[in-house]
């Protein structure tokens, strides 16, 4: 790459995407040719043209590629530009995600400059009826955040709690409820425990059971889990009569290796309160090897007493598949002759 000819076209030539993503990509091979070309850039010839960019995203991959080559001129670049007309490009964004990515690029630059920005955030979050997406954007922003922030936990806290807590009473999709609350539970714990109390406990629980979907209730659970476990464990019972009553292994497995993956505890509470024998005559029903093998293992890691008295106690006579037969055998001679 000629960087000569560069510090010469490179605002002139080049789109403010690909701006950003030229000083990015030398940056990783070489800080101070990075360094270099930025300090040649007439930072107000970039700036007209990032102020007649319509695409937030560009904007933004040009600011984060500049604070490659020198954080500086990126923050000297910040104050330049129509902070009113970055706020409403920002305002154009639906996809919270877009959103999130935009927001976190700038507050790696400058974070008191995103402070200014957050009140956008903050519209779109409260004028959001989709409680699903709420919390989608947090989880996505605690992943792309990580640790080193506590932004997203604060910006969690300055939602309008009241209009929140109403979305969720009046969300009768308790799959779309899980997902706010555990987004919100990746970033702000408290706040998220403040919201699961929204609405009586037997009104819950009783929604909880008219819930046909088994996948649905397990997934609220471990969501409310990261909030509050205490309350978590409380809905254990109707998870565990809907886990008796569903017929289908896979449905069964996955709830199960989803608490697995939370921690064995409330794993193994619900394993053990399974009624034995009809786990037993689902397993030897079961014609689905791949199923079959899934199910076993998971009960096994969430309860090693149940799930080796399981084996012990399946008759591979009644199994009618012969490869789902010969597949039980197999985890027999593993499980219980090791």
């Amino acid at each position: 790459m000629d960087l000569e000819k560069l510090k010469s076209d490179l605002v002139q030539n080049y789109g403010a995407g690909k701006i950003g993503d030229i000083i990015r990509f030398i940056a990783h091979e070489d800080r101070e040719a990075a360094k270099d070309l930025v300090g040649s850039i007439d930072l107000e010839k970039l700036k007209g043209k990032l102020d007649s960019e319509e695409s937030i995203v560009k904007i933004v991959l040009c600011i984060s590629g500049i604070c490659q080559g020198s954080r500086n001129a990126a923050n000297k670049l910040l104050r330049m530009i129509d902070f009113n007309k970055l706020k409403d490009k920002l305002s154009c964004v639906d996809d919270f995600e877009t959103l999130g990515g935009c927001v976190f690029e700038l507050m790696d630059v400058n974070c008191e400059f995103t402070e200014k920005l957050i009140a956008v955030l903050i519209d779109k979050l409260n004028n959001e009826e989709d409680v699903e997406k709420i919390g989608g954007f947090f989880s996505f922003f605690s992943n792309v955040c990580g640790e080193k922030s506590a932004f997203p936990g604060k910006l969690a806290e300055r939602i309008d709690f009241k209009k929140l807590r109403n979305k969720l009473n009046d969300e009768e999709d308790i799959e779309k409820i899980g997902a706010c609350i555990g987004g919100i539970a990746e970033i702000n714990p408290a706040y998220a425990e403040r919201l699961i109390p929204w609405r009586d406990f037997e009104i819950l629980e009783n929604k909880l059971k008219d819930e046909w979907d088994v996948e649905k209730i397990s997934f609220f659970i471990n969501n409310a889990a990261k909030a509050d476990n205490e309350f978590a464990c409380r809905l254990l019972p109707v998870l565990k009569d809907k886990l008796d009553a569903e017929e289908d292994v896979r449905k069964l497995s996955f709830c199960i290796s989803n608490f697995n993956e939370k921690g064995k505890n409330a794993a193994e509470k619900i394993v053990n309160a399974l009624d034995f024998e009809k786990l037993k005559n689902k397993l030897e029903k079961e014609e689905d090897i791949i199923n079959l093998a899934f199910c076993i293992k998971e009960i096994t890691w969430a309860s090693e007493t149940f799930g080796l008295k399981l084996l012990k106690q399946i008759d591979t006579g009644k199994i009618i598949n012969p490869d789902a037969r010969e597949q039980v055998i197999e985890l027999k001679n593993e499980y219980l002759l090791n």
